[in-house]
């Protein structure tokens, strides 16, 4: 089932010169409570100015909390496609981020479509990277390490040595897991010397 906006996809105003994907977490599902379609708002980057004003947003919603976004891809693809008409759309600068599963999702979505024609990505960032049930994280492929990249650690995430880690480790980890995504996509945490992620996307 393809994801249709308003329905199964949160999309913002065109605003700036980009376009910003979401992919959310385990927890933002449809079936995730009754909030529906705004749940894909929590700890999203719905909730901060800055990225409201220069990118337009575009998050699908999987309908199941058992889904992985690796099996949706083509729909987030065809999503893209949609959104993107004509030469003058290609051209808009498209940067991928996720949360949880929606971070392991970015990896398999950068690395089946990096370099190729379906999505052409400027960069990505994976926000601890989680998937339920000891499922192994995907592996970041040669061509999707290439694509200029920001890997966010929490509790779980790739643990590698390239991943940037926030201070304050102190709760639970479900819980520091959820404190994390609201620092980065929420309150723009600054990662990069005193750049949030947002004004790193756009450097």
């Amino acid at each position: 089932m393809p994801f249709i906006v308003d329905r199964s996809a949160l999309v913002s105003e065109s605003a700036g010169n980009a376009d910003l994907v979401f992919l959310h977490g385990i927890g933002e599902g449809a079936d995730g409570g009754n909030n529906g379609l705004n749940a894909v708002r929590t700890r999203s980057p719905f909730l901060n100015q800055f990225a409201l004003t220069n990118f337009r947003l575009i998050a699908p919603q999987l309908a199941k909390r058992e889904e992985r976004w690796a099996n949706r891809l083509e729909d987030v693809a065809q999503l893209i496609a949609n959104l993107r008409p004509g030469p003058e759309g290609r051209a808009r600068p498209l940067f991928l981020c996720g949360f949880s599963i929606g971070g392991a999702g970015v990896v398999d979505a950068v690395n089946r479509f990096a370099g190729g024609n379906d999505i052409a990505v400027s960069a990505w960032c994976s926000v601890d990277a989680a998937l339920p049930n000891e499922e192994p994280l995907p592996r970041i492929s040669p061509e999707a390490n290439r694509i200029r990249h920001l890997l966010v650690r929490g509790p779980y995430g790739f643990q590698s040595e390239g991943e940037i880690v926030l201070p304050d480790a102190h709760e639970p980890p479900l819980k520091y897991h959820a404190w994390v995504a609201l620092k980065v996509f929420q309150e723009g945490r600054p990662l990069v010397g005193d750049r949030h992620l947002y004004q790193w996307l756009l450097a």
